[in-house]
Order: structure tokens, then sequence, then C-alpha cells
């Protein structure tokens, strides 16, 4: 994890030092695993297929360790970060498909979307993009 942040704070450098003047905004992701495992339907495709109840923390871990190194880099970088936690907190693979905003392995029509957001999710993330360069 340690080297994955790394580069990224090395990736933040190269695009500064590419566009000096630009404003860049970082953007966590949106919760993917759910707090509580329990919500998760095992070998359910639209939702996390063949991950284990019991990997979904390790899974959740990885994911809170992530958020938190990217908001650090893009602080010591003095980069405007968007932390979407809070705002899909709930809204998770594991969620009602009428709410989440991310996709499991596959979306209910069987379109293969590994994990990725809905237009629900989409649109939550924009919000949130759009009110921290608004903000200044």
């Amino acid at each position: 994890m340690q080297q994955v942040l790394t580069e990224y704070g090395t990736m933040l450098e190269a695009v500064h030092d590419a566009a000096p003047n630009a404003r860049i905004v970082t953007v966590g992701y949106p919760q993917l695993a759910p707090a509580d495992p329990s919500t998760c339907t095992w070998k359910e495709p639209t939702q996390f297929s063949f991950v284990t109840r019991s990997d979904l923390p390790f899974f959740k871990l990885a994911e809170d360790r992530l958020n938190l190194g990217i908001a650090a880099q893009s602080i010591a970088h003095g980069i405007t970060h968007v932390d979407p936690t809070a705002a899909s907190t709930g809204n998770d693979v594991c969620a009602d498909p009428a709410s989440r905003w991310i996709e499991g392995l596959r979306s209910a029509d069987g379109t293969d979307t590994l994990v990725h957001p809905t237009l629900r999710g989409h649109a939550g993330m924009a919000d949130l993009v759009a009110d921290a360069v608004l903000a200044g």
C-alpha cells in the first residue's frame, strides 16, 4: 500500500509540474463494501459474488486505507480532496439496487460492471466534486 501511495504522490507532482496553474481536485473512492458484511449475499453476481462475508472486512479495511492515503497525499501536496465516503455510506455494492451507488461484478441486466458506479453513483460523486470546485 505504501508504494501505491508514494506513486500517487509522484503522480500528483507530475500533474502539477505539467500544469502549474491548474486547480487539481482528487476524489476518493465511494463506499464499495458495507460496514456490515451480513448485508451481502454470497454468490450474488450483482454484489461481490464469491467474495465471502468473512473476507469483506479485509476488503473494507484496504478500501479505507487507500482512501486515507489518497486524502493524505492530496493534502500534503496542497490539493483539494473530495471524500465521498459519508455521502455514499449505505449505498454500497450490497445495498438495495434502487439506492446503491456501486454495481457489483454484474449489473441486474447481466452486464459485466466489475464494481463501478451506477448512474446514481456518478451523479452523487459529480455533485460532491462540483461543490468542492465551486467552494474554491
